[in-house]
């Protein structure tokens, strides 16, 4: 788990100092990292906050990869609050950005299932349970295949066909 109060006061400082030089883009990351470690610690509109204020600077600034993760990162929150649907949107939105500018990342294909079976859609949740382990897979990364693992339990949990388990790395 690590030490989430050191870090969080390494992110604020770093945050200061972005400002200070006027780095807009360094910013935008401290406040991510801020908002994941207040998300960890469980304070979810503090994190909801910063989130979106790292969401503005990515936006003003023009940088695609940062507005889709700030926009994943609001979607997992909305997960975590218990609003799968408006969850959904963000997600979604963060995944045509990324598939814009041709990233491979399957993180947020994987929450998009998460917030398909909480919305009581299980066949559209397989779907894109399958989608983000084929992604997973063409990029061999192991924290992104574990959580679709992860992700897959919870779809046979709630009774999901195992068809979607086909080739699981």
């Amino acid at each position: 788990t690590g030490d989430l109060e050191t870090a969080r006061a390494l992110y604020k400082q770093s945050l200061a100092i972005q400002r200070a030089i006027g780095n807009r883009s360094g910013e935008a990351a401290s406040l991510s990292n801020l908002g994941n470690v207040t998300h960890h610690c469980g304070d979810l509109e503090a994190a909801r906050t910063l989130y979106e204020q790292s969401l503005a600077i990515h936006r003003a600034i023009g940088n695609r990869l940062g507005e889709a993760s700030s926009l994943g990162n609001l979607g997992e929150v909305l997960l975590d609050q218990d609003r799968p649907a408006e969850g959904l949107v963000l997600l979604d939105q963060a995944q045509e950005l990324l598939d814009a500018i041709h990233n491979a990342d399957a993180e947020f294909l994987l929450y998009r299932a998460e917030a398909l079976r909480r919305l009581n859609r299980p066949s559209e949740a397989s779907a894109a349970l399958e989608h983000a382990r084929r992604r997973a897979a063409s990029t061999a990364d192991p924290e992104n295949i574990t959580r679709g693992h992860f992700f897959l339990g919870h779809l046979l949990r709630d009774g999901v066909s195992m068809a979607c388990m086909s080739a699981l790395p």
